[in-house]
């Protein structure tokens, strides 16, 4: 409601505030959002929709299986997947921690998670966030009286793709619905996981590059064009990687060559070496055979193909084809 919104404003820190008095405002801010969690959360609430351009209910009511449902009788599954805002808990974003701005977006979905566990309309959650993110504090310790909370370490190229992505996965039982009968220590969970979905690695980053020599030529010539504010290119400047080279702002260039420094170290046996060239190999020392993890930005650049990344081949390596 917008009184509900109105308290949480005034829970809002000062921009002059410090990180501690900032988590101390986030802390407030979410022992109000629990105590009043019932109100807040109803079965019932609606909210605008702009799928159907009216007010939809935010919690649907449950399926009930059809009589040819291959399974026992009774109300289907509701399951929540979502992933926290890593920005507060990476390397890049901040590590304000809990003093970050997210804190009132988490704390909403927290309690949510609660108060539908309470009420017996949610049966599990998947959570997804950042290797650094506290899922002690910020999952298992709050919902201790709603679910059990198993978490694992994944990384895309544990399952055998060609790509850097570390992350923490949990998944959030709700003790109402769902028995936990796997492993019980952390380590145990951990083992049965990799056990399970890993594999060996086959190929590496350079898969990825897949766009045509043609379509790669009309981007890189537009980036030229754009950096050389149309005029033609100065002689000298004729193989591929002067010609990616020029299409880089100065930093990017010297970024480049701090990494091209590392690439004997970081090499695969076939010479595949790739890295995020809008990042510096101090803060993010991810360079080597693998796609890496990708930001909010990003020029990656892969030294044994000569070439920065098209979009689509951003995309193909986020798992999208």
């Amino acid at each position: 409601s917008c009184a509900a919104l109105a308290v949480l404003d005034n829970f809002e820190p000062a921009e002059d505030a410090t990180l501690v008095q900032r988590a101390e405002c986030y802390v407030k801010m979410a022992e109000y959002v629990d105590e009043n969690r019932r109100e807040l959360f109803k079965s019932d609430s609606t909210a605008p929709c702009l799928v159907h351009n009216t007010s939809c209910r935010l919690l649907c009511p449950q399926a009930v299986p059809d009589d040819d449902d291959d399974h026992t009788t009774g109300q289907r599954m509701r399951i929540n997947f979502a992933g926290n805002t890593c920005k507060g808990w990476s390397t890049i974003g901040g590590q304000l921690r809990f003093a970050d701005p997210s804190e009132r977006e988490h704390c909403l979905w927290l309690v949510e998670r609660k108060v539908r566990a309470e009420n017996k309309e949610e049966s599990m959650f998947f959570e997804e966030c950042t290797l650094k993110y506290p899922r002690r504090e910020k999952l298992v310790m709050p919902l201790a009286s709603t679910h059990k909370v198993v978490n694992v370490q994944a990384n895309s190229n544990a399952q055998g793709f060609p790509g850097s992505r570390p992350s923490s996965l949990s998944a959030g039982l709700a003790m109402w619905d769902i028995v936990w009968v796997g492993p019980s220590s952390d380590d145990a969970i951990q083992a049965d996981f990799d056990s399970i979905f890993s594999t060996t690695m086959e190929l590496d980053g350079d898969i990825f590059f897949f766009i045509d020599a043609a379509e790669r030529e009309v981007e890189l010539s537009e980036n030229l064009r754009k950096r050389c504010h149309g005029q033609c290119l100065p002689k000298g400047f004729d193989n591929q990687v002067d010609k990616v080279m020029l299409s880089l702002g100065p930093a990017a260039r010297k970024r480049y060559e701090a990494y091209t420094e590392l690439r004997s170290q970081h090499q695969n046996l076939s010479g595949t070496f790739i890295a995020d060239i809008d990042q510096w190999p101090s803060m993010r020392r991810v360079c080597g055979p693998l796609f890496p993890c990708q930001l909010t930005h990003g020029t990656v650049f892969s030294w044994s193909k000569e070439s920065i990344a098209h979009g689509l081949e951003h995309a193909n390596a986020q798992g999208w084809n």
